[in-house]
């Protein structure tokens, strides 16, 4: 059997259905869902989210870096 994808708190994950990327704010491993929100800071908390349609991406070092940039500069 594949092994299956807990997400953790702070991960960045995309959520099938769903655009954009998102920040995991809250784990609930009892019924196995995630409370997320976009990466960027926009939008409202997605409660209850299983973790089935949670994947995490995987940046390599460029990405992560022009993330950091974004996040840092973005209009607050």
């Amino acid at each position: 059997m594949a092994h299956k994808y807990i997400p953790k708190k702070g991960d960045k994950v995309d959520v099938l259905g769903h655009n954009g990327v998102f920040t995991v704010i809250e784990i609930d491993e009892r019924d196995k869902t995630a409370s997320v929100c976009l990466a960027n800071g926009n939008g409202s908390v997605m409660s209850a989210i299983p973790f089935g349609v949670i994947h995490k991406i995987r940046e390599d070092v460029n990405q992560a870096a022009s993330r950091v940039v974004r996040e840092l500069t973005r209009d607050k």
